[in-house]
């Protein structure tokens, strides 16, 4: 935590329970707006979404949270882990093969690094 710059338990706090005004701006990501657009798109649409992750506990707890958060107001969605034995890191071609053949129109890509894609 010293290292991070914090030097008091208020800041451990804040760090560990940030206020929304204190979480970075995600539209600072390249491209973010796009994303939005396409999912918003998809939505409207009610094309079939996947939600994709990685087989490790960040990867799997990223899909669990996003697929909970759309199925709150979103149906057509299915999700996706691959495993580590078969597939390995990253998006597979067995993954991308499988959503096509259950009609996914958009893949969105939870914990699987730049460098998977």
């Amino acid at each position: 935590m010293v290292q991070r710059g914090m030097k008091s338990e208020a800041d451990v706090r804040a760090f560990f329970s940030p206020t929304l005004s204190q979480m970075p701006d995600p539209f600072l990501m390249k491209d973010m707006d796009k994303a939005v657009n396409r999912l918003n798109r998809a939505l409207g649409a009610k094309e079939k979404i996947m939600i994709y992750g990685d087989y490790d506990v960040d990867g799997t707890t990223a899909v669990a949270l996003v697929y909970r958060y759309l199925q709150n107001f979103y149906s057509n969605l299915v999700y996706y882990i691959p495993t580590r034995d078969d597939e390995g890191y990253g998006i597979s071609l067995q993954s991308i093969d499988y959503a096509q053949s259950i009609g996914v129109t958009l893949i969105i890509v939870l914990d699987c690094g730049i460098k998977a894609i």
